[in-house]
């Protein structure tokens, strides 16, 4: 691997070992039974790789989501397919109970659901700082709870009890006075 240094590893369904590095050495295929290395995505820093439960191989990288495409055995940068929304500077990423995957960003954490159709920043609005997350640095428990760190400490919750939908309350204005004096519409 030379100067680069390895940031993940992961065996597929398949029994190969695939590795992550840094410093522009991309994604590494080691096959078990010849012991011979495959690159992908060379002169990218690839911070994880993950295989998700329905066996689809994914590298986080500072450039991107990508996911290997076994057909033509090449990883493509994925897109929302509804939103055509990109996710960029990938941290680390965890799969949840329910198949959603889970990636540390430079906005904040994001969602990207099982059908890999939707993705959901949880950001400022959540909560969730401008430090960005912290490379590596997410788990999920034997409870399911996912935590990712950052730079002040790290945030911890339940994908399941996570509400979502989070909107700002209706603003209903029932009446209005200029000068102690009722203003009603059309006045």
């Amino acid at each position: 691997f030379g100067k680069n240094f390895i940031t993940s590893t992961c065996h597929d369904n398949a029994g190969n070992l695939w590795i992550s590095t840094w410093f522009g050495g991309g994604v590494n295929l080691f096959d078990l039974n010849t012991h011979q290395f495959k690159n992908y995505l060379k002169e990218y820093n690839i911070v994880s790789v993950l295989e998700d439960s329905d066996h689809v191989l994914w590298a986080g990288s500072d450039r991107g989501l990508y996911r290997y495409n076994k057909a033509a055995d090449n990883f493509i940068r994925f897109t929302d397919p509804v939103s055509l929304t990109e996710v960029s500077s990938i941290f680390n990423m965890v799969e949840d109970d329910q198949g959603s995957l889970w990636l540390g960003t430079s906005d904040g954490i994001v969602r990207i659901n099982r059908q890999r159709n939707e993705i959901k920043l949880f950001g400022k609005n959540y909560g969730v700082g401008n430090n960005g997350m912290s490379y590596g640095a997410s788990y999920k428990g034997r409870d399911g709870k996912l935590y990712f760190g950052d730079g002040t400490g790290y945030f911890s919750f339940d994908p399941e009890l996570l509400a979502e939908d989070v909107r700002p309350p209706e603003i209903i204005i029932s009446g209005f006075q200029l000068a102690n004096q009722a203003i009603k519409p059309g006045d």
